[in-house]
């Protein structure tokens, strides 16, 4: 699996599979969802990047600070800080299947129904792990499941890539 930062990200499409880190438990005003009560830990946001600017456009957007919130994971992201992503660049949308996978790993649970997933019918786009190792089993399925002409690329995040 290749390594690159965030910063590096090609703008072309593809899914991704953010990895953030709530570092205390938090009641955050998630849109019209309301009050959501997330504990501190790992969480994993799956989504797709086909607009313009691609994955490039889509990670910018959300290790940064937006200034109007839109998506659910833009308010969020007002309280967890981005550690890193997983990237597969296609023109094929994985992040449903990617969701159903990240759901039934052992240590998972979603903080909050239908967040991210407004829009289809996963249960969640946002996971809760108790453990790290739920990443690590994330990254594994992946690997194995991904056709070999889609490569898994991780995305380091840091203020300063170089």
């Amino acid at each position: 699996m290749q390594e690159l930062c965030i910063s590096d990200t090609p703008s072309v499409t593809g899914t991704y599979c953010l990895i953030l880190n709530l570092e205390q438990a938090a009641w955050i005003r998630i849109g019209a969802m309301g009050e959501v009560a997330f504990p501190p830990g790992g969480y994993l946001y799956v989504g797709s990047a086909f607009g313009p600017g691609g994955l490039r456009a889509r990670l910018s957007r959300h290790v940064g600070r937006a200034s109007r919130c839109h998506w659910h994971i833009d308010y969020f992201r007002q309280h967890a800080h981005v550690t890193g992503a997983f990237v597969t660049q296609s023109k094929r949308v994985y992040e449903h299947r990617w969701a159903l996978l990240a759901s039934t790993l052992p240590g998972t649970s979603i903080p909050a129904r239908r967040f991210g997933a407004s829009d289809c019918r996963c249960p969640a786009h946002l996971f809760h792990f108790k453990h790290p190792s739920g990443i690590g089993a994330l990254e594994r399925f992946l690997i194995d499941k991904l056709p070999p002409e889609q490569a898994l690329t991780f995305l380091h995040y840091r203020e300063n890539c170089s």
